[in-house]
């Protein structure tokens, strides 16, 4: 189906605290996408089969989707060296939103999720400067 939401918002803060600790934020939602449902018609023959609507185009969406990425870092130096780890949590909201399903209504497979939000991650990095 179409992707296309009517709202998207993301916010950055970020914040330098005591002691070379460092504490940032990425925010992102937007409005789930159309979920169009269809059904497949027998084949026509030289028509071949189709697939039709069934209702109005958006009349039903997937859920809003909502993701939260959090960072921690500390700057450490070392006579000439920098070492910054760093630890990302990304997803930290995750509740394993659909984020597609099978549109077709007379398959098997109807309304089976093909898609979901990723799941949480965490990320170590080492930058070293010298």
């Amino acid at each position: 189906g179409a992707q296309n939401a009517r709202w998207v918002a993301a916010a950055l803060w970020t914040c330098r605290l005591p002691r070379q600790f460092s504490v940032s934020a990425v925010f992102r939602g937007r409005e789930g996408y159309p979920f169009v449902q269809t059904v497949l018609t027998p084949d026509r023959g030289a028509l071949s089969a189709t697939h039709v609507m069934v209702g109005r185009y958006a009349s039903e969406r997937y859920p809003d989707v909502y993701q939260l990425d959090v960072s921690f870092d500390r700057a450490f130096r070392l006579r000439t060296l920098t070492i910054v780890p760093t630890i990302t949590l990304f997803s930290v909201t995750n509740s394993s939103v659909v984020l597609a399903r099978q549109p077709v209504q007379n398959s098997a497979s109807a309304n089976q999720a093909t898609a979901i939000a990723v799941p949480r991650t965490i990320r170590l990095d080492l930058k070293v400067t010298w």
